[in-house]
């Protein structure tokens, strides 16, 4: 899934194409809000999705948009049109896999679980994550009783997504990385870890396929290989693991001024107050 097409990500889907050949169907879930389909996408399986076809799923969102939270929702869009995939995977754009993509599939291959995502963790495990917002108009499930996971990369079965459709359709509202695993869970569906070290990683995946890292203070997933910022500019050197998210320079820069910023905050702060005595 992703919304512009560049020399890298042409290539990234190409290969990932190549390893999947044998496997599944690979499709490009396009957001052309913003532009026409590109011309490479005329040549490969594409499905485009505007703003008014996540409209139309009639889901309620946190804040009107379909960001924050809400990437899941193109996801949802295909699998009302395209319903009878056992299995889904949704690979976000910006997610590079050190190795050869058949390889990683075959991972899985035996593994049935209904909802395969990385860093699944319990709520008490994590309080300071700030999108502990789930929410229904009529119902309610309590913090202790909720899950957290990070969804760049995920395979979902076709019955968990009838349920969570159902689920979205019935009023429920979160953040995807709060939504997918609490839901699922609470309704009996099976989850398991891509890899890393939680208490969802079987044991034979411990330690493997992505570096896991514990977030910040705020919630936020700063290190590790699968993390939510700052961006790499490329994937690290290791063999057989996940990274997440790989940006272009520019980006890359700015990402880590930001991340300067992040840090040094508390002394600027702390140094104000001084200057006030």
């Amino acid at each position: 899934m992703g919304h512009h097409v560049s020399a890298g990500t042409r290539r990234d889907f190409l290969r990932l194409q190549q390893g999947a050949a044998s496997l599944a169907d690979v499709c490009w879930l396009y957001d052309n809000r913003a532009a026409a389909v590109p011309d490479f996408l005329h040549n490969q399986r594409c499905y485009p999705f505007s703003p008014q076809q996540i409209a139309g799923l009639r889901y309620t969102t946190l804040k009107g948009t379909m960001t924050p939270g809400h990437c899941h929702f193109p996801l949802l869009r295909f699998f009302r049109d395209f319903p009878n995939y056992e299995y889904y995977w949704l690979i976000e754009y910006d997610v590079h896999y050190a190795g050869d993509w058949s390889a990683f599939f075959q991972e899985f291959s035996q593994d049935s679980a209904d909802f395969l995502t990385s860093h699944i963790r319990h709520q008490h495990e994590e309080p300071q994550w700030r999108w502990w917002h789930l929410r229904h108009p009529r119902q309610s499930i309590p913090l202790a009783s909720r899950l957290r996971s990070f969804n760049p990369i995920f395979r979902i079965s076709r019955r968990a997504l009838e349920r969570l459709d159902a689920e979205l359709r019935d009023g429920w509202c979160g953040h995807s990385e709060e939504l997918l695993p609490t839901l699922l869970h609470l309704h009996g569906f099976r989850l398991a870890d891509l890899g890393g070290s939680g208490s969802f990683t079987p044991p034979e995946r411990k330690g493997r396929l992505y570096i896991d890292a514990p977030p910040d203070a705020s919630g936020r997933m700063r290190g590790g290989s699968m993390r939510f910022h700052p961006a790499f500019w490329q994937p690290g050197s290791r063999k057989g693991l996940l990274y997440h998210p790989i940006k272009p320079l520019p980006t890359v820069l700015k990402s880590w001024l930001q991340e300067v910023r992040l840090q040094t905050r508390p002394l600027r702060v702390k140094a104000r107050k001084l200057c006030r005595l």
